[in-house]
């Protein structure tokens, strides 16, 4: 009798252990919004028994997708392939999850706090949606809840996107980024606008983001490095292209009138220089705010941002009778920033200005001076 009761306590022993194995470590939300989360596993004091990483991160998957799922969208997070793997787990290439085996690394960082594994994941109802939240992580994920200091990026997935996972009726489909992915993505940019991505929260509801309030050189900055990350020849016109979708993020119009003030008040403060700026259709009419020139005000802030400084040096010019900027009666001088290549050449008293983009876009641009102001007019000649 005594030897069955000693059986039956290292039986229960046994069973009540084996179960805890499978029972999954602590886990937390950190930060969610329709966008995608940050959620955190507590690593272990000791040593792991095997398995309870692998349910610890289905839960973590599962606390991602009930999320997404409230916004009717899916689950993603970007994996890096590892043949020695820090990660505890790995994604395979049939979508399996292992522990400490070679494989796809999920999108994490151990540099927040210690003893908690932070991993960000991504809400969409595509991966060209997932691209778009990526390329405004920044944006969308505060920087003390998830960031990667340099000299780790070689053994974290940072900011890399060439391989994804979704996470789709319980199960994780491994995918590759395609070409075909980052050529529909430069035209699904310019549909973000400050309605869609205004007010982005932590589950405490304290902290809130407005992206869309970004001056226009953080954007036009923003918009240099989403086209070099979506793998676009910063020397090619199709990077050209991107960039003016991706600056369409902003309010072109505002951005235009915004980067006139500022040339304006440095003209007159620094060289004692009136400066006027005219919009004009192609025959001549006063070109509006209305949505359907939208494009224009994009390729005109543009223009004034990128030579805001060639600008000013051609008002001079015009002024003074100086060539400060180049643009002699004999030369065209051409330059490209990355978003519209523009050629100009100067006639006595009239600068023609030329900016040209690989979609159509074409904005002419005449400087001349009248009496004591230097007068900008550019016509819109695109073909859209």
């Amino acid at each position: 009798m005594r030897f069955l009761k000693i059986f039956a306590i290292i039986f229960i022993g046994l069973f009540l252990n084996t179960n805890a194995y499978s029972k999954a470590y602590k886990t937390r939300v950190v930060f969610e919004s329709e966008y995608g989360g940050i959620y955190s596993l507590k690593n272990p004091t000791f040593s792991a028994p095997k398995g309870r990483y692998l349910e610890t991160f289905r839960e973590i998957n599962n606390l991602s997708d009930k999320n997404c799922k409230n916004y009717s969208k899916n689950s993603f997070f970007f994996v890096n392939y590892s043949v020695n793997p820090r990660s505890p787990f790995t994604i395979q290439k049939n979508g399996d999850i292992k522990e400490f085996m070679p494989g796809f690394i999920p999108d994490d960082t151990i540099d927040v706090k210690l003893f908690w594994n932070h991993y960000r994941f991504y809400c969409g109802g595509n991966i060209e949606e997932v691209l778009i939240n990526h390329s405004l992580r920044d944006n969308i994920f505060p920087y003390k809840l998830f960031h990667i200091e340099p000299v780790n990026m070689p053994y974290h997935v940072g900011d890399l996107n060439s391989h994804y996972v979704i996470y789709k009726n319980k199960q994780f489909l491994l995918k590759d980024v395609t070409d075909e992915n980052k050529d529909k993505i430069a035209l699904k940019l310019k549909e973000v606008s400050k309605d869609k991505i205004s007010k982005i929260k932590e589950k405490s509801g304290l902290v809130s983001v407005n992206i869309a309030g970004a001056d226009f050189g953080n954007v036009i900055g923003k918009a240099k490095e989403t086209c070099k990350d979506l793998g676009f020849n910063s020397e090619s016109e199709k990077f050209s292209d991107c960039v003016l979708e991706v600056v369409e993020i902003s309010d072109a119009y505002a951005a235009a009138k915004a980067q006139e003030k500022i040339l304006i008040a440095k003209a007159k403060e620094q060289e004692n220089i009136d400066l006027e700026f005219n919009y004009e259709t192609s025959s001549g009419q006063k070109i509006q705010k209305e949505s359907k020139w939208t494009k224009f005000w994009q390729g005109a802030a543009w223009i004034l941002y990128e030579y805001g400084d060639e600008i000013l040096a051609l008002a001079l010019d015009l002024k003074y009778d100086t060539n400060l900027s180049g643009y002699n009666t004999t030369n065209q001088v051409s330059a490209n920033s990355g978003g519209l290549k523009c050629v100009s050449q100067r006639m006595g008293k009239v600068v023609h200005q030329h900016c040209k983009g690989a979609d159509g876009t074409h904005i002419y641009c005449m400087y001349q001076q009248i009496g004591k102001s230097v007068k900008r007019t550019c016509r819109d000649k695109s073909r859209y």
